[in-house]
Parts: structure tokens; sequence; C-alpha cells
């Protein structure tokens, strides 16, 4: 593929900021294309409104992707709970704009490390997020249901000088 090719498929402008309860219908409808299907809207809704949590949303002419994090200050800790981009804004660098905007906010709170658990399976999304600096550091056994499977634990560190 050409390089200009390539950079026509990202988005000139896309917004990333925090959710709010208005968003929610979008949100959900981006996780349930993504199979992410244990949270019900409430759940979605609580988090814009948790004080140790963090929501964004990424948006270009609609939101297209989302990423909630819980935070534990007193461990200067953070865990990804949920990521997702819509599926026709799927590879254009969107999952890697949130990673970042939520990696800068939190390091701004002095959160040093950042956490994730994902599919052994999802090579696409771990060769996403060993882009933007998470490493695997473990394995949980039986992890996923439906189908079962392994998830790795990816850690990120917030204390270096590139986020």
């Amino acid at each position: 593929m050409s390089r200009v090719r390539e950079q026509s498929q990202y988005f000139d402008h896309v917004a990333i900021r925090r959710a709010v309860a208005s968003d929610i219908d979008a949100v959900y409808s981006i996780a349930a294309a993504g199979k992410l299907e244990s949270w019900s809207r409430g759940s979605y809704v609580n988090y814009t409104r948790r004080e140790n949590a963090v929501f964004l949303v990424a948006e270009t002419d609609k939101i297209c992707g989302f990423v909630v994090a819980g935070v534990f200050p007193a461990a200067r800790e953070a865990e990804i709970h949920n990521i997702a981009v819509a599926p026709e804004y799927r590879r254009r660098g969107i999952a890697s704009q949130l990673l970042r905007e939520i990696s800068k906010f939190l390091a701004a709170g002095k959160i040093e490390n950042l956490f994730l658990e994902v599919r052994e399976s999802n090579i696409p999304a771990i060769k996403t997020y060993e882009k933007c600096g998470f490493e695997i550091i473990g394995r949980r056994p039986d992890f996923y249901a439906d189908p079962p499977e392994d998830a790795f634990i990816m850690r990120k560190s917030l204390t270096c000088k590139t986020l």
C-alpha cells in the first residue's frame, strides 16, 4: 500500500473527550459490535460518574470509539476495562489515539502503571497495545468464556517520558 493511500485512511480530526451519559447509546452500540456485551448500559452510565474512573470517547463525525479504565490511586495503578472502536472506523489509528490520551490523563494524575487483559488470540489488539508501549507480563488461565481462552496481562509504565 502506498504511503499516500495509507495516510488517507486516517482522519484529519479525531476529538478525544470525557464521556457523558448522553454518549451511552453510541458507546453501547460500539460495545455490542465488538462483542463486549458483559456490561449493561447502566454500567457505562455509572462509569461516567465514578470518581476513580476515566471514560473517554473518540469523535469524528460521530462517536466512533471509547476506552474505560478503573483507577486505583493508592496503588498508583489503573486498569483498562474496555476499549473498542466501531467496525467501520477500525485500522485508522483511533484505538492508538485513545490509548495515548488515557495514558497522558492518568500520568498527569500520578498513575504509574496501566494494565489490561487481552485474549491471547487477539493478535491485532496485542500489536496495537505493544505499539503503544504495553508489554506482556503474565497470563490469566481461562480468563475468557465463549469461547474459553487465556488472557495475556499487559502493562505500560506511565513514568517514562514517552507516553
